[in-house]
């Protein structure tokens, strides 16, 4: 069971990056969100309890902060497209807390993630080099620019042969 964590988007964006990215990709298996903590398995011996537990002390001591939007960019050879958030202090501390919560019950993060380096929204994935210089063409001068509070945290869970994430607890931030 692979398990991941991310910032919900307030409903006017999520519904407008979600006909975003099914006109670019179809089914993303997801709503738009900012992922913290990319999918991870639990470290053999622990459970899924533990996990909702650390997750839910860590969110305790964090308050709601301000996300800032600050246009479209992309990654590789334009194969995914994303609308860039400012990686402000208040975001990586957030981050730093989440991983430390879940050191010792998922699987160590490394990679990409590790610190946080790009944080973004999908807006397209997966994209041949040819449609994703067309998709490019169509959203890199969208304005999305802007800022919305992060208020709340959800944890998702998805069995390997499942094709969608499904919600297993969200967590409000204290204040």
């Amino acid at each position: 069971m692979g398990y991941y964590i991310h910032i919900p988007l307030p409903e006017k964006l999520r519904d407008e990056i979600s006909e975003i990215e099914r006109t670019f990709q179809g089914d993303s298996g997801s709503e738009p969100h900012i992922t913290l903590i990319p999918p991870r398995e639990l470290i053999g011996g622990k459970s899924e309890q533990e996990l909702i537990d650390a997750v839910h002390l860590a969110t305790q001591r964090l308050t709601p902060f301000a996300l800032i939007q600050k246009g479209v960019g992309f990654f590789g050879n334009k194969e995914t497209i994303y609308v860039r958030i400012s990686r402000t202090y208040k975001l990586v501390s957030f981050h730093q807390a989440l991983a430390e919560a879940i050191s010792g019950i998922l699987e160590p993060l490394d990679g990409p993630f590790d610190n946080l380096p790009t944080p973004h929204i999908t807006l397209s994935t997966r994209l041949s080099p040819e449609y994703g210089q067309k998709a490019w063409e169509v959203l890199r001068n969208r304005n999305f620019l802007g800022q919305f509070m992060c208020k709340r945290l959800t944890l998702l869970q998805k069995d390997r042969g499942d094709k969608h994430w499904k919600v297993l607890w969200h967590f409000d931030l204290n204040g």
